[in-house]
């Protein structure tokens, strides 16, 4: 998912600057990294509760969190 998320955002700026150098150092990194560690919880917080889900049953489940 990295290497897609990096051509994702290298692709317009090479295509802009016409130099992959030039375009390293146009992304922003900080929003990159940003949505990496975003996607990466999310991510994170699904599994979990699919695990969740799977070890007590959807039943429990939708009774501990919606009473």
């Amino acid at each position: 998912m990295l290497i897609f998320r990096m051509g994702d955002t290298l692709i317009p700026l090479v295509h802009r600057y016409q130099s992959l150098a030039i375009a390293w150092r146009h992304v922003d990194w900080f929003q990159f990294w940003g949505i990496q560690i975003w996607i990466v919880t999310l991510l994170t917080i699904y599994a979990a509760a699919s695990e969740l889900v799977d070890a007590i049953g959807a039943a429990r489940v939708r009774e501990l969190f919606f009473g």
